[in-house]
């Protein structure tokens, strides 16, 4: 009802705006065609709530035709869970996490984690590749140290997310 009421007020407003340009215009060859312009301003303006429902139709009828493409592509889950967004997205929260963890178990220092994900269809889940640590702390400046902090960041980072050592690489940045 709303839109009807705001229709009607744009019909009427339209009519004062015309009439008043009308009663501006000087009795002349060209009130005619402004006449007939006028005319055709007024003729959009009744016209405005047909077109909006033509157009909301086609788009409605667009929106649906999407919608089923979308659900087609996305019937099976296998397709969603591959989806790079969300290997990413699993791949910075692991990574923000092992930094966390590695500064509460080891005392401080500064580490950043690189980790390698992927999406394994077969066993729906995703699985570690490697983990690449970089590790900069006092320890780290003696080659004895960083061979036992690089001990000390896989045993923590292997309980963490159980894996093998062997997947894990510590590097001093």
């Amino acid at each position: 009802m709303v839109w009807i009421k705001q229709w009607v007020l744009n019909i009427c407003c339209t009519i004062l705006f015309l009439s008043a340009i009308d009663l501006i215009l000087p009795k002349s060859n060209i009130k005619k065609y402004v006449k007939y312009v006028l005319g055709l301003v007024l003729i959009s303006v009744v016209m405005s709530p047909i077109i909006t429902i033509v157009r909301n139709k086609e788009l409605i009828v667009n929106n649906i035709n999407i919608n089923q493409q979308f659900n087609n592509s996305n019937s099976n889950s296998t397709k969603f869970k591959n989806d790079n967004y969300t290997t990413q997205a699993l791949k910075n929260n692991l990574e923000i996490a092992c930094e966390k963890v590695l500064k509460e178990s080891l005392g401080g220092g500064n580490y950043k984690a690189e980790i390698q994900v992927y999406y394994d269809s077969i066993k729906d889940n995703y699985i570690i590749q490697g983990v690449r640590v970089g590790a900069n702390s006092k320890e780290t400046e003696s080659s004895d140290g960083i061979k036992k902090q690089e001990a000390r960041i896989k045993e923590v980072l292997c309980k963490e997310l159980q894996i093998e050592q062997t997947y894990i690489t510590v590097y001093k940045y």
